[in-house]
């Protein structure tokens, strides 16, 4: 017999949403206690929903719940507080880390570290801080959170410190190692780069365009090179308004 799961104003956001039978939603939620959750709202389509304004991504949320099994049932869900609203450019950016959690991120997962660092990203993107730094950091928190974590200052197989004058290449599977004579290609890295991504210095622009490929080269191993969503749409909308957004 499934546990039976009760919990009353739980901090959340909401990452993804759909419809569920005639009235009702599905949501997709990052908890702060209980990971991700997928919960339905009944009734939650219905032009009279009370709680309607809640129901929105991006948004703090408290959310209660009940029930038992893989979907629980919300009973009450309400803003926690407001936020600037996402738009333009910058919504490519959270609907990325939405699509992130929602893909690679098992149910049930609980992490207060990796809900801080989600919280934190929204909040600087809202208020728009630098995006490319905030969404290095939050995928570096991601990965190490879900197992899959890079260490920027070891050798993957030795466990040879990264010297800041050598370089490295990076893959997927395995992590850094040192470029010899025979293997120097364009993909090589200096360790003066991989030290500064280790504290999430991006300064340097060249730290910043490093990070932005390991991590991409990164998630789409974990992906099993399933494209993202939001890479899409970044693409249609790089070509309609030429220009392009930050993800």
């Amino acid at each position: 017999m499934s546990q039976r799961i009760r919990f009353s104003l739980q901090p959340a956001f909401i990452l993804h949403s759909r419809p569920y039978l005639n009235t009702s939603c599905l949501l997709y939620v990052l908890t702060r206690d209980y990971g991700k959750l997928t919960v339905v709202v009944r009734g939650g389509r219905r032009p009279s929903y009370r709680c309607k304004s809640a129901l929105q991504l991006f948004i703090p949320i408290y959310i209660s719940c009940q029930g038992s099994g893989s979907l629980l049932t919300v009973t009450h869900v309400e803003s926690h507080y407001s936020l600037n609203k996402i738009h333009g450019n910058n919504l490519f950016s959270g609907l990325y880390l939405n699509e992130l959690l929602y893909l690679l991120l098992p149910d049930s997962d609980q992490s207060h570290r990796l809900f801080t660092a989600y919280t934190e990203t929204i909040l600087g993107i809202a208020n728009n801080v630098a995006i490319e730094p905030l969404l290095r950091t939050f995928e570096r928190i991601f990965l190490e959170e879900l197992g899959y974590g890079l260490d920027f200052n070891k050798e993957a197989h030795n466990n040879s410190p990264i010297k800041e004058t050598s370089v490295y290449r990076f893959e997927p599977m395995a992590g850094f190692m040192a470029c010899s004579e025979t293997t120097k290609s364009m993909d090589c890295i200096s360790g003066s780069i991989l030290q500064a991504i280790a504290k999430d210095n991006y300064q340097d622009p060249a730290v910043l365009h490093a990070a932005k490929w390991i991590m991409r080269k990164k998630i789409k191993y974990l992906l099993a090179d399933k494209p993202l969503n939001t890479r899409r749409y970044v693409e249609s909308y790089t070509k309609v308004h030429d220009r392009q957004a930050e993800i």
